[in-house]
């Protein structure tokens, strides 16, 4: 019985250590964990337009992500941030919903003075700890007062492509 005993302990400490050598494996060297949380920069390559990415986490499997730019996004003359949530579907791949709020408006009444609400979804892939890609389907244009995702887009624009590359950060702690 104390032979069988033994033998369940060391697998398992087998176990756990393989799985904790197999998570490290992937990751950049010093790294703990290689996930989407961090900031990085990078661009939709589609339609030219350069962001700031911060992923930060919300449970084990959803992350919050805002994306910010400095251009113009036409048809609009600004926007708010791209606001949305990244959600884990595989080791590397993250299903990606994201909004922003856009004016002067074009599809509500341009006299009413509210935005227009533009609306992207897609499939984000990590290659590396400091790398992803994600490929949106079209991005989707409501007017004022519709809802997002669940009501009729009042016009589309075409599916895009964006990479990113992680700014390279150390958390850890030195010794003063």
């Amino acid at each position: 019985m104390k032979t069988a005993m033994k033998i369940v302990t060391v697998m398992m400490i087998l176990a756990w250590a393989g799985t904790g050598f197999a998570q490290q494996a992937g990751n950049a060297p010093g790294r703990a964990w290689c996930g989407p949380a961090g900031t990085w920069i990078g661009s939709n390559d589609t339609f030219g337009l350069e962001f700031v990415v911060t992923i930060d986490p919300m449970s084990r499997h959803c992350f919050s992500v805002v994306g910010e730019g400095v251009e113009v996004v036409p048809p609009w003359e600004s926007s708010t941030a791209w606001r949305g949530v990244a959600r884990k579907t595989g080791p590397d791949t993250y299903a990606w919903t994201q909004v922003t709020l856009a004016s002067p408006s074009q599809f509500s009444d341009p006299g009413a003075g509210v935005p227009d609400i533009a609306g992207i979804r897609g499939q984000m892939r990590m290659s590396d700890c400091d790398h992803f890609e994600i490929e949106f389907g079209p991005t989707e244009l409501y007017a004022w007062g519709q809802t997002p995702f669940e009501d009729e887009p009042v016009a589309t624009l075409p599916p895009s492509i964006a990479r990113y590359t992680r700014v390279p950060v150390d958390c850890g702690f030195e010794a003063e």
